[in-house]
């Protein structure tokens, strides 16, 4: 679980602006929505 933070924590680093770590934050949410 730890390492599925730290990739999640690189990508959104990652991310070129604001708006991009939007999309990769909406994403993250819909699919743990989608989990449960």
């Amino acid at each position: 679980m730890s390492r599925l933070v730290l990739d999640i924590n690189d990508q959104i680093g990652a991310a070129a602006d604001d708006r991009a770590r939007g999309v990769i934050i909406r994403r993250l949410r819909r699919a743990l929505e989608g989990s449960e």
